[in-house]
């Protein structure tokens, strides 16, 4: 308590990460929901924002933790990771298609390399982090989830986002057309 003891808790940097992962599913949801029509577009037009900017704030707060680093606190585990690999694709692809179409959805149409990098992403990202889930939590050594009781809220998110594959899979073909 008297040292220069971090909380494990929500930080400013944390606050800073979660806008620039909006930032990314803004670009995401432009794409995929133009201009939203009625009850059921704007629904899944928030819905989709929402998992977009949970998954793409990951590689922006595991940054923003690395500047940071925390005392007392066992950082990076390995829901941490895994929650860095699941934003990496909707982070690049976010950054190639408004490097290349600023403009997008002007036209309408996706641009091929938007699709094949969010394409590749995922199914780079799904080949990684599956036998890594299953090794380390279904196969592993009795008592292995245990351990990670005392993990930071960053560890559990990165899990569960892991444990949600399909959904990142699902969600990506759904922006590829």
């Amino acid at each position: 308590m008297g040292g220069k003891e971090i909380s494990r808790g929500f930080t400013m940097l944390d606050v800073a990460a979660v806008i620039l992962g909006a930032a990314i599913a803004s670009i995401h949801v432009r794409l995929a929901v133009p201009a939203p029509h009625g009850k059921a577009t704007w629904f899944f037009g928030v819905a989709l924002f929402l998992w977009l900017s949970l998954t793409a704030t990951g590689p922006f707060l595991y940054l923003s933790r690395r500047l940071i680093p925390r005392t007392g606190v066992p950082w990076p585990l390995v829901g941490d990771r895994l929650w860095v690999l699941w934003g990496c694709p909707w982070v690049i692809s976010a950054v190639v298609e408004s490097a290349i179409n600023p403009r997008a959805s002007a036209t309408g149409q996706l641009e091929p390399i938007y699709v094949g990098s969010l394409g590749l992403g995922l199914f780079l990202a799904t080949t990684i982090a599956l036998p890594v889930l299953a090794a380390r939590y279904l196969w592993g050594e009795p008592g292995g989830v245990g351990r990670a009781a005392g993990a930071n809220w960053t560890q559990w998110v990165g899990l569960g986002l892991s444990a949600t594959w399909p959904i990142q899979c699902g969600v990506g073909l759904v922006l590829m057309g």
